[in-house]
């Protein structure tokens, strides 16, 4: 396929339509949204590490143009502090109540999760690491009636920096209850480099 193949894939009518929606849903987010619809438009293999930005209609201008995309949310936070806990309540059968989560975040990244449309699909995607763990499925007794509940929070001057808070409201033998906090200070860069 040529580069003027794909401009004419993505001349279609139902494409561009799609684009334009999906452009005035992430206007927030439009310096991504512009490089992952240039990068697709022209065959280019595009990337990215943020929940979201490749939309629905970038998904089809992708397949229409056959252009190579990948990318995920990396889990260089809070998340990647669930994905560490959580196989070790599991492990030990720890039961869990609650896992209440908040992010004080002062780059780019904080600044578009500030907006509720974008900061939706980030909290779908950290919502579900604790239940693809955890499977209260098939541990009902143990994690069947967990509360779990996310918060962003951008803040300018934390910078690059991070602070990710848990409670974790876990129960053992006999149903004795007990708490974690969990306080993790750490530099979304760095921890993002070696994945990169």
């Amino acid at each position: 396929m040529t580069i003027h193949d794909s401009h004419a894939l993505a001349d279609s009518s139902s494409v561009v339509a799609a684009l334009m929606e999906a452009r005035r849903l992430h206007t927030s987010r439009s310096s991504k949204f512009k490089k992952s619809q240039s990068g697709i438009s022209t065959n280019q293999p595009t990337k990215r590490m943020m929940v979201g930005v490749l939309s629905d209609a970038l998904k089809k201008l992708a397949k229409d143009t056959k252009a190579p995309t990948c990318g995920k949310d990396f889990k260089t936070g809070q998340t990647l502090m669930k994905t560490i806990l959580a196989p070790g309540f599991k492990a030990r059968l720890l039961g869990m109540n609650g896992w209440f989560s908040t992010n004080i975040l002062g780059n780019r990244d904080g600044e578009v999760l500030d907006d509720p449309e974008s900061f939706k699909t980030k909290e779908e995607s950290k919502l579900s690491v604790l239940d693809s763990i955890l499977q209260p499925e098939l541990y009902p007794d143990l994690y069947g009636k967990l509360y779990h509940k996310v918060r962003i929070n951008y803040y300018p001057p934390r910078g690059d920096n991070k602070e990710g808070w848990d409670n974790i409201d876990i129960f053992g033998w006999c149903g004795m209850p007990m708490q974690i906090k969990v306080d993790f200070l750490c530099r979304d860069s760095i921890l993002a480099a070696p994945l990169v």
